[in-house]
């Protein structure tokens, strides 16, 4: 059977509880604590992986907000070169801006 769904293990454990109910007493009593003890490591391992999703959402929520920063920075900088040193100077051009020279004119209508 490989990996089971959060559904299934509840009804895994409603299994263990019915069978724990059992009158007269289940015989293999070893054999239900083993997969009682089983169920419960797997429910742990379980919370432990959802804390560590959380936990992960979290912080590339983070990473994206830094990067939207970043490129707003970015954007700025680049911004502030053109204001200092014109917008059609090689510095505007070498931060990866078109040079006002380099822009293609509208066509005359007529």
């Amino acid at each position: 059977m490989g990996n089971i769904s959060k559904a299934q293990a509840k009804k895994i454990e409603l299994l263990l509880d019915r069978i724990k109910a059992f009158r007269p007493k289940f015989e293999n009593n070893d054999l239900l604590q083993e997969c009682q003890a089983k169920l419960d490591e797997y429910n742990q391992k379980v919370a432990q992986i959802d804390a560590l999703r959380a936990q992960l959402r979290k912080e590339v929520d983070r990473k994206n907000d830094l990067g939207k920063m970043v490129n707003s920075l970015v954007r700025r900088l680049k911004d502030a070169v053109g204001v200092q040193y014109g917008y059609d100077a090689n510095e505007y051009e070498l931060v990866g801006r078109t040079r006002d020279s380099e822009r293609k004119r509208p066509a005359p209508e007529g």
